[in-house]
């Protein structure tokens, strides 16, 4: 367990979108595989990262009632990922240890970062979830 790296512990089975793409869309993605953050990518480029906070703050729709739900949804058709999404956003390479990762998202108060491989592509993403399920089940 302690030697235990990102690359055993990442979700590597990870989809992306692209910076063009709607909100609604994202939304979509997010809403049918449970996610709550997704990889930007340009090809294979990691170039942002898109949160479900982002879009609940954007859209109103953690708190407001009938017409800002509207006028959120309304937004969500107009503006694109890329607009709204974290640009150059910190990442962690997969050879990291896992404790290293952990403190990482402490200190930033990130709840996911993307991971990527010797050649700088996007290979995984790791969330505290993973991180917490691991550490529980060793």
């Amino acid at each position: 367990m302690e030697n235990a790296i990102v690359k055993q512990v990442m979700t590597k089975k990870i989809i992306t979108i692209g910076a063009d793409e709607t909100l609604s869309t994202a939304s979509e993605i997010m809403d049918k595989n449970h996610f709550r953050h997704l990889p930007v990518v340009e090809g294979e480029k990691l170039i942002g990262i898109l949160s479900k906070t982002d879009l609940l703050r954007l859209g109103f729709n953690d708190r407001l009632g009938d017409l800002e739900t509207q006028i959120g949804s309304n937004l969500y058709d107009v503006l694109t990922v890329g607009q709204v999404m974290v640009a150059h956003p910190m990442f962690i390479a997969e050879e990291t240890p896992l404790a290293e990762a952990s403190k990482k998202m402490i200190d930033e108060q990130f709840h996911a970062l993307p991971v990527v491989n010797s050649d700088n592509k996007l290979s995984g993403i790791i969330t505290t979830s993973d991180a917490l399920n691991f550490y529980i089940s060793n």
